[in-house]
């Protein structure tokens, strides 16, 4: 038998050499072949779309393959070497947001994500079919489609004062629940759930608006002070807090950690002697120093930084950072009542341009860009001006009319010793 120091495996790996379950075999040993494995060498092909994968022998898990590594693994005669990775077949999801264009349709504008990376950004979708007609009209208003393995539609209606309604729609159009209990605050947290208080300003409850059946389920227990009154508000961070107040003059503002489930003060009493101009819209957006509570009022827009414990109240109202937006590619459209969408450390709107545009809030509150040109959601009725978002996975279709090349894969050395 012969022992000889060699280069055992060099190739680079793609898309295209995985299997349906993520596996690539890259090599085999007779009956009379061995190797000991003393160094691999592997590197991304792509610096963001990546492959993350390990290197397998005989079903066992080695080592993985996202840096360099050295040491002995002994490969046996009649064994079989493979690349496993989770990140092949892809992972489609889009971030879409929508604007109505009629009661029967919306405009979406489209970032194509593949294992949540943006691969493709700024597509333009103008055909995005209502199941019904939702000619419903209000201040702040969201239409949500394509939700959930149903393709559930949710509408939220929000005059800022007293009307506070929900509408869940399936694929057929057929209304399957709702709630226009008036002055109860709801949230919709961009994804799944719409959260609300009580009748009787108690409990926490959430709508599942996947669900085609139990939609409402109870969150938390507990009674919380005065009324559900004048001004209450509700908006939060996906699946991580909520923040509520039942009243802005009568009432703490709450913290709900959605996580941990409990309960905190963010005000003390009085909400309104914490925040101002309370008959607006309030959002929250996460940035590397806290969250930052936002709040838009039409061309001037104010953010508080919390830092998961600070209660707020009349000697921090003052704290807050004002942003005067001037000219019509930072202005908001409709006055700035129309609703927005806060994804990650940035508010997303409809400009004066009839455009998409964003705020972004890490490091000093700032405009950020105008996203799209020429009136691209220009609509014929002004109180469309609505802002959505939400994932959604694209159909097979989809994903094949957009043609989007890739270029995953690992580049990989393995060195040792080969005994035959």
């Amino acid at each position: 038998m012969a022992d000889t120091l060699a280069e055992i495996y060099r190739d680079t790996l793609t898309e295209s050499d995985f299997n349906s379950s993520g596996e690539a075999t890259i090599f085999t040993t007779d009956s009379s072949t061995s190797h000991v494995i003393k160094s691999i060498q592997a590197e991304e092909v792509d610096d963001e779309l990546l492959l993350q994968g390990s290197l397998d022998v005989n079903g066992f898990t080695v080592v993985g393959l996202t840096a360099n590594s050295s040491g002995t693994e002994i490969v046996a005669p009649s064994s079989t070497v493979k690349v496993k990775t989770n990140n092949i077949p892809f992972t489609y999801l889009d971030n879409r947001f929508y604007v109505q264009t009629s009661g029967t349709n919306l405009k979406s504008y489209v970032d194509a994500k593949i294992n949540g990376v943006i691969v493709s950004a700024g597509l333009i979708d103008t055909t995005n079919t209502l199941p019904t007609s939702m000619t419903a009209t209000a201040a702040h208003k969201q239409i949500v489609p394509f939700l959930g393995p149903n393709n559930n539609t949710v509408m939220t209606l929000h005059d800022l004062n007293s009307v506070t309604s929900v509408y869940l729609y399936n694929s057929a159009g057929t209304e399957i629940h709702s709630n226009e209990t008036n002055y109860n605050t709801k949230w919709f947290d961009g994804k799944r759930y719409v959260y609300y208080i009580g009748n009787s300003n108690n409990n926490i409850y959430k709508i599942d608006t996947w669900a085609s059946s139990n939609f409402e389920s109870l969150v938390y227990t507990g009674n919380f002070p005065s009324s559900l009154n004048s001004y209450q508000r509700m908006f939060g961070i996906e699946g991580e807090w909520l923040f509520f107040w039942p009243d802005q003059s009568g009432a703490k503002g709450f913290a709900y950690n959605l996580q941990t489930g409990t309960l905190q003060d963010l005000t003390g009493n009085n909400v309104d002697n914490a925040f101002l101009y309370m008959h607006q819209q309030f959002y929250a957006v996460k940035t590397t120093d806290g969250v930052k509570i936002v709040l838009t009022n039409g061309n001037e827009w104010s953010c508080w930084t919390w830092d998961g414990t600070t209660i707020f109240d009349n000697t921090t109202q003052g704290s807050r950072v004002i942003t005067n937006l001037s000219g019509n590619t930072e202005q908001p459209a409709n006055g700035g009542a129309a609703h927005k969408v806060a994804l990650g450390s940035r508010l997303y709107y409809i400009n004066n341009y009839n455009n998409l545009a964003y705020f972004e809030f890490e490091g000093t509150p700032a405009f950020g860009a105008q996203l799209t040109t020429s009136n691209s959601f220009a609509v014929a009725v002004a109180s469309y001006k609505h802002l959505s978002y939400s994932e959604v996975a694209p159909t097979a279709s989809e994903i094949s009319d957009r043609s989007i090349s890739t270029n995953i894969g690992v580049k990989l050395r393995i060195t040792g010793v080969t005994s035959t």
